[in-house]
C-alpha cells in the first residue's frame, strides 16, 4: 500500500494506492492517474540555480521543462550545477539539453539581462586632477596670463580638439588649435606613462568585474595618447572590450554619444549599462539615455557633487565600496 498527497489540483488529496494499482481518497480522475504514476514511475518537477556570467545576477533560476523520474534528479541536479550561462538570458531559454537522459531540458525561469560598465578615465578610475593643474597652470604661466580657476571645469566635458579650439578663442591665442594639442600632449604624455595613480580600489573593482564576465568600456574625453598607456601602465588595458573617446563622437559629454557608441560596441542595451564618470554634465547626458549612472567624486567637481548626488543613481568616495 502506497500513501501519497496528489499534487495535481489545490484540493490535495490523501490518496491510498494497493499493490494492484486501485487508488482510494481521490476526489477526481487526477488523483487515480497520480495515484498509479507514483506506484510505478513517480516523476517530479525539479528546480534549482546555476551561475550565470556578465549578468545583472550571479545566478540565474532554472526548472525541469516537465517532470523527471526521481530516481534521475540527483543525477540532473549534479549535471546541471556544471553549467555556467553567459547573460543575457531569457525565461524559456534552454540551459541544459536532455539532463541526466531523460529526455527533458531544464530552461531559464527568469529573464537575466547583461550588465555592462562603461567608465571614464580621468577624475573617475585616474586620478589625474594633480597632473592637469599642473600642465594648465605652467601653460597660462608661460603665456603671463592668470590662472583661470574654473578652465578645468569648463574644458571637462570636451573632446580635446575642442578644448584647443575653446583655448585659442578664449584668450586670444596666436598659436593654431593643432599646435595647442602638441603642446599639451608634450606636456602631459609622460605624466600619463609613469605618473598617473589608479583612484583607490578602482583596479581591484575592474578586475572584479571582469573576473565576473561583465562587459567593459572605456568612454573618455583622454586622447589615446594619454589613456593608452596609463591603461597599461596599470595592466588593465586588455581587460576592457571597448575604448571609446569623445573624438569618435559630435559632440563631447554634454550628450550621451560616446557613451551610447560604447554600449553600442558592447551589444548592450543603455538600460543595462552602468556609468561611471565624476562630471555633472556626463552624469546627466547618461541619465537621459537611459543609463544608470554611479557617479565618482573627485576634489575637481566639489562644487557640483550636491547636483551629481541629487542626479545620480549611486554615488562613489572610494572604489573598496563599490558593489557588482
Amino acid at each position: 500500500m502506497l500513501a501519497c498527497i496528489c499534487v495535481n489540483c489545490p484540493a490535495g488529496c490523501m490518496l491510498n494506492v494497493t499493490d494492484a494499482g486501485e487508488v482510494s481518497g481521490h476526489l477526481c480522475g487526477k488523483g487515480i492517474t497520480y495515484g498509479r504514476e507514483e506506484l510505478t514511475n513517480p516523476t517530479r518537477n525539479v528546480t534549482t540555480s546555476v551561475r550565470i556570467r556578465g549578468g545583472l545576477t550571479p545566478m540565474l533560476s532554472v526548472k525541469t521543462a516537465r517532470p523527471i523520474p526521481k530516481g534521475k534528479i540527483m543525477d540532473a541536479v549534479r549535471e546541471v550545477h556544471t553549467i555556467v550561462c553567459e547573460a543575457p538570458f531569457a525565461a524559456g531559454d534552454v540551459v541544459l539539453r536532455n539532463a541526466a537522459d531523460t529526455g527533458v531540458d531544464f530552461v531559464a525561469t527568469r529573464n537575466v539581462p547583461m550588465r555592462a560598465y562603461i567608465f571614464d578615465l580621468d577624475g573617475t578610475i585616474l586620478d589625474s586632477a594633480r597632473v592637469w593643474n599642473k600642465v594648465n597652470r605652467a601653460f597660462f604661466e608661460k603665456r603671463g596670463i592668470p590662472f583661470p580657476m574654473d578652465y578645468q571645469q569648463v574644458i571637462a566635458a570636451m573632446p580635446f580638439p575642442q578644448v584647443a579650439l575653446y583655448t585659442k578663442e578664449t584668450y586670444g591665442l596666436p598659436e593654431t588649435p593643432e599646435e595647442l594639442m602638441k603642446e599639451f600632449l608634450a606636456s602631459a604624455v609622460d605624466a600619463y606613462t609613469n605618473d598617473i595613480e589608479m583612484k583607490p580600489g578602482a583596479k581591484e573593482y575592474i578586475l572584479r568585474l571582469h573576473a565576473n564576465g561583465h562587459k567593459l568600456a572605456v568612454a573618455t574625453a583622454a586622447p589615446p595618447e594619454f589613456h593608452v598607456p596609463a591603461l597599461k601602465n596599470h595592466g588593465i588595458f586588455d581587460l576592457y572590450d571597448v575604448i571609446c573617446t569623445t573624438q569618435d563622437v559630435a559632440y563631447g559629454k554634454t550628450r550621451p554619444d560616446v557613451f551610447l557608441l560604447a554600449a553600442k560596441k558592447l551589444n548592450a542595451k543603455p538600460g543595462d549599462c552602468v556609468v561611471f564618470d565624476d562630471i555633472l554634465p556626463a552624469v546627466k547626458s547618461a541619465k537621459s539615455a537611459g543609463m544608470t549612472v554611479c557617479a565618482v567624486y573627485d576634489g575637481q567637481d566639489a562644487a557640483d557633487w550636491e547636483e551629481i548626488k541629487r542626479l545620480a543613481d549611486h554615488t562613489l568616495t572610494d572604489f573598496k565600496d563599490a558593489l557588482i
